[in-house]
């Protein structure tokens, strides 16, 4: 079996949890056999002193066919 690692930032303005749903869904669209999310930073970006945008950065793995 081979496996594949991909990294990719997902953001929504809801939270981070959403974010995280973001990257994984989208990457479902055209990636198959995704078994695995690591979460590996959280960050988000702030105007006059409120969050307007939550970024996961997330580490995907997938199998190889």
């Amino acid at each position: 079996m081979v496996e594949k690692l991909l990294d990719l930032i997902g953001s929504s303005d809801k939270g981070w949890p959403a974010a995280v749903e973001n990257a994984v869904s989208k990457a479902g669209e055209s990636l198959r056999n995704i078994h695995d999310a690591e979460i590996l930073s959280l960050k988000a970006k702030i105007s006059d002193g409120k969050i307007t945008e939550y970024l996961s950065t997330v580490r995907l793995t997938f199998k190889i066919e």
